[in-house]
């Protein structure tokens, strides 16, 4: 079923279909499959993990997450699982080479987020702030050290740092400081 809002007449967007590169997509991009990939890709050529090493390595993840995340992986091709007969059982993970690629694409996204994570914490402190007006509420404070604006910086789309405002231009870059409003220069 497709969740697209276009007209029914009109061509739907590649990325809305319902196909198995959006199928794959949505199964290699859930929280614990990139963390389990991290773990395993992260040793490099030396990357065998046991089950409990594993499980060490992520924190927060149950057993069950743990067994679910793997099996789906193992079955897209993405990780071996290799079972030695000792006692008790010991079985050892690993990437596969399209487990190995699909690693080093997370770790060009993690350099991204690493990249832009200021602009998009700008970001949501100026949406969140302006939220909270909206419904007029007071604005939260941001993460990161950012203060949300107060009413007077939100309708000039500035976000606060301490008590320096800095201004946003479109693209979200920084274009400007300015004097701290009113309100926080008391």
């Amino acid at each position: 079923m497709s969740r697209s809002v276009l007209p029914s007449s009109a061509p739907e967007p590649a990325l809305f279909r319902d196909c198995p590169a959006v199928a794959l997509l949505n199964s290699v991009s859930s929280r614990w499959v990139t963390q389990v990939i991290g773990a395993l890709g992260e040793l490099g050529e030396l990357g065998t993990l046991r089950y409990g090493q594993l499980s060490r390595r992520i924190p927060g993840v149950s057993r069950k997450m743990l067994t679910q995340t793997l099996r789906g992986l193992e079955r897209d091709g993405i990780v071996t699982r290799k079972v030695t007969s000792t006692v008790p059982v010991r079985v050892d993970y690993e990437l596969t080479a399209l487990g190995v690629e699909l690693y080093e694409l997370l770790l060009q996204v993690k350099a991204w987020a690493e990249k832009n994570i200021e602009r998009v914490d700008a970001a949501r402190c100026h949406y969140d702030a302006r939220d909270d007006l909206r419904r007029g509420e007071r604005p939260r404070p941001c993460q990161r050290g950012l203060v949300a604006p107060t009413r007077a910086v939100a309708a000039g789309d500035a976000h606060v740092r301490g008590a320096v405002v800095l201004s946003l231009g479109e693209d979200g870059e920084r274009a400007g400081a300015t004097r701290p409003p009113p309100s926080l220069a008391r």
